[in-house]
């Protein structure tokens, strides 16, 4: 996969994070434009392969970091229940 920028790297860990790709756009090129310029450009980015893979990755490592931390605090209370 093509290697991203350090502004596309921004942009997928904001979406990612939850951010809307405006938002996310706005944030990780320091955009002021008007907002349909914004919008159009975030949609380019949001459907760049490379940038599509990314954010899924970051998604998918976040939901495994959450069901590990789950596993940890389950087995934190049942040692204190013991």
């Amino acid at each position: 996969m093509a290697k991203l920028t350090p502004k596309q790297e921004r942009f997928c860990q904001l979406v990612s994070g939850g951010s809307t790709y405006a938002d996310a756009y706005r944030e990780a090129y320091s955009s002021r434009g008007k907002a349909s310029t914004i919008q159009t450009e975030a949609s380019k980015l949001a459907r760049n392969p490379a940038v599509t893979h990314r954010v899924e990755a970051l998604i998918e490592q976040k939901g495994r970091a959450l069901a590990r931390k789950a596993v940890g605090d389950r087995e934190l209370v049942v040692g204190k229940l013991r």
